[in-house]
């Protein structure tokens, strides 16, 4: 099973579809990983953001401030460590 990014949420907890725009800059990324306990990155394109590790039902979650940085379109994914498995890319814009 490839990695995938489940869900993101906001600091509220409402669900921020793929392609959609939000204000809020903190996150939360649900992750699905290939394994067991797998240790995980959350990138903006090859830019590591955080990285955690799943539990027992490959699932992970993480938190992320993009606070600071500028507004626009921001394409998320999920990578193994070491980076031998990707998600394909969820797009959230920032506005």
């Amino acid at each position: 099973m490839p990695f995938l990014i489940n869900s993101v949420t906001d600091s509220h907890g409402k669900l921020i579809p793929e392609r959609a725009e939000t204000q809020d800059t903190k996150l939360t990324f649900s992750v699905e990983t290939s394994q067991p306990n797998q240790t995980f990155t959350v990138r903006n394109s090859k830019n590591v953001l955080v990285s955690s590790k799943s539990g027992p039902d490959k699932q992970g979650t993480v938190d992320v401030d993009l606070g600071g940085r500028p507004k626009g379109e921001y394409a998320f994914n999920a990578a193994s460590v070491p980076d031998t498995e990707f998600s394909k890319s969820y797009r959230i814009y920032l506005v």
